[in-house]
C-alpha cells in the first residue's frame, strides 16, 4: 500500500528575502519530505524528497547554496542534500528548528 502525505511550506514562516527563490524551487519541484540534518551558524544542510527534480542550474545559481548533491539515484526517490548559507538567517525561522 503506497501513502502519500501533503508538505506545505507556510508562505508567512518562510517569507525571508534569502528564501523565497529556493522556496519557490521546492514548490516547483513538489516537496514530499524537508528534513534539516545539521545546523552549523547561518545555515545547514537540509535533507529534501521531491515528486520531480530541481531545476538544477537554478538550484546553482542561488548565492546561498554551497552545495547540493542528488540522492537516491537507484531507486525512483528523487532527494537532495543542499548545504545552504545564509548570513543573516535567523533562529526564529524554522528551516532548521527540531
Amino acid at each position: 500500500m503506497k501513502r502519500e502525505a501533503v508538505v506545505r511550506i507556510p508562505t508567512a514562516e518562510f517569507s525571508h528575502p534569502s528564501l523565497e527563490e529556493f522556496v519557490s524551487l521546492c514548490r516547483d519541484a513538489g516537496v514530499k519530505e524537508w528534513r534539516p540534518t545539521v545546523c552549523t551558524g547561518p545555515g545547514g544542510i537540509v535533507a529534501i524528497q521531491v515528486e520531480r527534480p530541481f531545476d538544477e542550474e537554478q538550484l546553482s545559481a542561488l548565492e546561498y547554496v554551497a552545495w547540493w548533491e542528488r540522492t537516491n539515484q537507484a531507486t525512483a526517490d528523487i532527494g537532495y542534500l543542499i548545504k545552504l548559507n545564509i548570513p543573516d538567517l535567523t533562529n526564529e525561522l524554522p528551516l532548521f528548528t527540531n
